[in-house]
């Protein structure tokens, strides 16, 4: 509908209606509310990211239903795909990197797919610019708990993607090693999982020496699991 009835009528009455929508109670209105925004971008461009459009969102990644801020995130990132680098750094980054703590593994997991995409259409200078120390700043964070840090382990796998032999080993490679010896066992897991996914990753293959000495360490851990996909990992390099 938007296109149809342009630039005047879609700023000046859908956008105000989709925003009162978007503060309903019901959770599926607020859901659908926020995803019809990205419609609206193809007639609106930039003039969408309006104080009170960016505020929503904001209160969108907080919202009590995990899909909702799901979602939220979706169309956030879609929206910086959509308007481009500059907008969505001015606007929506900071908004959207609350993905990375967010307290549902759900919305976790698709927000490191979306933060793919999002790194592919950026490019790597971005993605070292600001994804990375994003990710080391919340690993580095003590009062961030371990299922964050696992996030950030998985965030640098789907980055590395986007990224050339000599950047993974000089910014991906390093957040691994740290990981490597993390007091919990679960994010020592979860690492050694993400080490056979980064040596598959073309760009990633040659990276492995880095780990063997550490992975062999890792064999005999105290913990049978953490030993146990040390040894996978290893055996993939």
């Amino acid at each position: 509908m938007s296109q149809i009835v342009g630039f005047e009528v879609t700023n000046s009455k859908l956008l105000p209606i989709l925003l009162e929508l978007i503060k309903d109670e019901d959770g599926d209105v607020r859901l659908n509310s926020a995803s019809g925004l990205i419609s609206l971008a193809d007639v609106l461009g930039n003039d969408l990211l309006s104080d009170s459009v960016i505020s929503s969102l904001s209160q969108l990644t907080k919202d009590t239903q995990w899909r909702v801020r799901s979602a939220v995130y979706d169309l956030i990132a879609d929206l910086g795909i959509s308007l481009g680098k500059e907008p969505f750094h001015k606007n929506l980054k900071e908004i959207f990197f609350g993905f990375l703590t967010d307290t549902a593994a759900s919305v976790r997991n698709e927000g490191i797919k979306k933060l793919g995409e999002l790194s592919i259409s950026y490019r790597s200078d971005w993605v070292i610019d600001e994804v990375v120390p994003k990710l080391n700043e919340i690993y580095d964070q003590d009062k961030q708990g371990y299922l964050y840090r696992m996030c950030v382990i998985n965030a640098g796998i789907e980055i590395a993607r986007s990224l050339s032999k000599t950047q993974i080993n000089a910014h991906i490679v390093p957040i691994m090693l740290k990981a490597c010896t993390d007091s919990v066992a679960n994010v020592r897991i979860t690492v050694c999982k993400a080490i056979k996914k980064l040596v598959s990753i073309p760009e990633g293959a040659s990276c492995g020496s880095n780990f063997k000495s550490t992975l062999s360490d890792m064999i005999n851990d105290s913990d049978k699991d953490v030993a146990h996909f040390a040894y996978v990992a290893e055996s993939a390099i």
